[in-house]
């Protein structure tokens, strides 16, 4: 026994200083706990060393999923990628480095599987193999599943029935402000947005709830929730009226549109209305829309659009429009009837409203004196206006009773010293210059022009400038402002074009001197082209017997070779003579009658003038009655509403005196029951035996005694 103590003893002695002197270590592997399919995975192996541990070596593997390749970092010794062996290591903490590997495309979702490195040894400097035993972690494939499994809105029906692969749905819900979505998914590791308590206007309110999976696969589900709307939708009026004036049509609560016609004097109108079921108190009350109720309307001349805007109890509004027009019958003239500036030469026509001028360099200040053509317009224009060289521009405006302007604009060129007005005015500005299309004949010196229009809506202008001038072509009122005119031959287009457009072009020469020529569109039933050619042109005149006689030479020919044939051939050329001059005696015949036939044809052509004249005439004056009796059938339809409206306001006086007198026949009957009452009981019962209810005491209720009428 003590032999075997003695011996343990011996072992102990030599174990304890390798067991006090071995080297320690441990490792950590960290994963990702979930990965996606196709993704590069990278694991970090890091370890925690006592500072002996020179190197590690280890084996990688992995189980649950099949596929997976191992890219790893590490040192492999021996060279493959499921082997390693780091060295080099020192300290007490060590990156040993990083495995990398790749999830297969197609994984299931939500499979689980481990990343192991085992048979892992630790050598020490002295060499020494020190087993670690294993590592592993554990990571699972992403989901892929987005969809839901249910979705519930209150206690309503969703319509359709619900089914994870239909993305819209509906519901009818009460008239309730709040109310809550719910759902649920099919996998357990998605999310949901958009679900829990809702606020609900009135009708239709669309909400979205979006199931996201863990791989970011989104699926929205549409939810139209529809809140009944029981509030009142009476939104119409009862009466419309335009005090003092009758609308144009009977009212009628669902129409929306009236006209009135005021006098010129009239400046403003009281309208009044009365909503419908306004004083029912058993039924929701509309409103007028804050500002557009009855009130007191100021009227401009001309048109006035009023509107009475009523809104239901649900918010919807009808607006109700009164076109009242305020006759305007002040004067709208705003023409000039004269026009002076002093030292300028010129032709003033008031419906021309833009000249041109120029004055020679001695002429420093011109004096102005416009007069407008109506007494009731007023002039807004200077009467002196001192002069720089070069072009100075002013305008004339006229404002008419109606307040209707017009302006005259006005460009006055003071010449540089030397120059006169002849040698400006002999200055060429175009090559060409015309209107496509229109019978508008160009001159250098000509400024004012009438292009006529028919179904127009543009203007074509041809143009071609001298070298070294140039020049801007605009259209009067039009947004767009002048247009510079280029070099050499162009075209420009200007619209749109009406009755009235005044077109600009202003051209400057080579040597500075400038030019404005006014273009103004008219109106026109037809016109004829740049030529004005006279009918009697197509008629032939004297050219008649150049013709005459080119045929007649012509015949003769013919004939006299057919003579010669003739004689040689059967000797009749004295027959053929005679035949030829008759012929020719009858072509000469037929000349002579064209002018009678030609006068004959101008009489016919002006006897069907003179009838087709006599038609429009006939037309025109069945027009005019026709318009006479519609004017006197509008006028016999007024003087029918007026006494209609006459008629019902009697009516309704009568009405009400009728009502008055029957209110007050049954007051004075209640007053003589209660008098004959009082008496009664006086009678009876005299003062001191009055019963109690009348001295105001309480008393049991009786059923009230059925009432005498007298």
């Amino acid at each position: 026994m003590k032999k075997i103590k003695f011996f343990m003893m011996i072992v102990a002695l030599i174990l304890v200083p390798n067991i006090v002197l071995a080297s320690t270590y441990s490792l950590n592997l960290d994963c990702p706990s979930t990965v996606s399919a196709g993704e590069n995975v990278s694991c970090k192996l890091t370890g925690t060393l006592d500072g002996s541990i020179t190197s590690i070596r280890g084996k990688l593997s992995q189980e649950g999923l099949s596929g997976i390749t191992f890219n790893s970092t590490l040192t492999c010794n021996p060279c493959n990628s499921q082997e390693f062996n780091v060295s080099g290591l020192s300290g007490t903490s060590a990156n040993i480095g990083t495995i990398n590997l790749t999830i297969p495309i197609g994984s299931a979702p939500n499979t689980t599987f481990r990343v192991i490195v085992n048979n892992i040894y630790g050598t020490s400097a002295e060499s020494n193999d020190i087993s670690h035993g294993g590592l592993s972690a554990t990571m699972r494939v992403k989901s892929t599943d987005s969809t839901l499994s249910s979705i519930t809105v209150g206690k309503y029906e969703l319509s359709p029935k619900f089914s994870s692969n239909v993305y819209s749905y509906k519901v009818m819900a009460d008239d309730i402000a709040k109310i809550t979505i719910n759902a649920t998914s099919t996998d357990g590791h998605a999310t949901i947005t958009g679900i829990g308590e809702k606020s609900l206007k009135y009708g239709d309110n669309t909400f979205t709830i979006v199931s996201k999976s863990e791989s970011g696969d989104e699926k929205k589900y549409k939810i139209i929730i529809n809140r009944f709307d029981s509030r009142d939708k009476v939104n119409t009026l009862d009466n419309l009226v335009v005090e003092g004036y009758d609308l144009d049509k009977t009212f009628d609560p669902n129409e929306t549109k009236y006209d009135v016609t005021v006098e010129s004097n009239v400046k403003s109108v009281k309208i009044t209305s009365e909503r419908t079921n306004a004083l029912d108190s058993n039924k929701p009350k509309s409103t007028y829309v804050k500002k557009y109720g009855n009130r007191t309307v100021s009227l401009d001349y001309g048109l006035n659009k009023v509107q009475i805007k009523v809104r239901a109890e649900n918010e919807v509004v009808k607006t109700y429009t009164i076109n009242i027009t305020r006759i305007d019958d002040r004067d709208p003239n705003n023409y000039l009837k004269t026009l002076d500036i002093s030292s300028a030469k010129y032709i003033f026509k008031k419906d021309v409203t833009n000249y041109s001028l120029n004055v020679e360099n001695s002429v420093s200040v011109v004096s102005i004196n416009a007069v407008a053509e109506s007494d009731k317009a007023t002039v807004d224009s200077i009467t002196r206006l001192e002069l720089k060289e070069g072009n100075n521009k002013f305008v004339i405006k006229v404002t008419a009773e109606n307040e209707q302007e017009r302006e005259y604009d006005i460009t006055i060129n003071r010449l540089k010293e030397g120059i006169s007005i002849e040698e400006v005015e002999s200055i060429t500005y175009f090559k060409q210059l015309k209107v496509m299309n229109k019978p508008v004949k160009f001159n250098q010196k000509t400024t004012q022009y009438e292009v006529p229009i028919t179904t127009d809506t543009s203007l074509t202008f041809e143009y071609e400038l001298f070298d070294g001038a140039s020049g801007t072509i605009e259209l009067k009122g039009s947004t767009i402002g002048p247009i510079k005119l280029g070099t050499g031959k162009k075209d420009v287009n200007l619209s749109p074009i009406i009755d009235g457009s005044i077109i600009f072009v202003n051209v400057t020469s080579a040597e500075g001197y400038s030019r404005t020529y006014t273009f103004t569109a008219k109106t026109a039933d037809y016109y004829i082209g740049d030529l004005d050619i006279p009918e009697e042109k197509f008629e032939i005149h004297w050219t008649w017997q150049l013709i005459v006689a080119l045929v007649s030479c012509l015949i003769i020919l013919c004939e006299f070779g057919y003579m010669i044939y003739f004689a040689i051939k059967k000797g009749g050329i004295e027959n053929k003579r005679d035949e030829v001059r008759r012929t020719i005696e009858g072509g000469i015949e037929e000349a002579k009658k064209l002018p009678q036939k030609n006068e004959l044809r101008r009489e016919q052509r002006a006897a069907a003038a003179k009838l087709k004249q006599e038609e429009k005439a006939k037309k025109a004056e069945q027009k005019k009655l026709e318009a006479e009796q519609r004017k006197k059938q509008r006028e016999q339809d007024k003087l029918d509403r007026i006494e209609n409206k006459k008629n019902e306001k009697i009516l309704k006086e009568q009405e009400k005196a009728i009502e008055e007198e029957k209110k007050k026949i049954a007051k004075e009957a209640e007053k003589a029951e209660k008098e004959y009452i009082a008496s009664l009981e006086k009678s009876l019962y005299g003062d001191k035996d009055k019963p109690k209810e009348e001295k105001g005491e309480s008393k049991p209720e009786e059923k009230p005694k059925e009432k005498t009428q007298e």
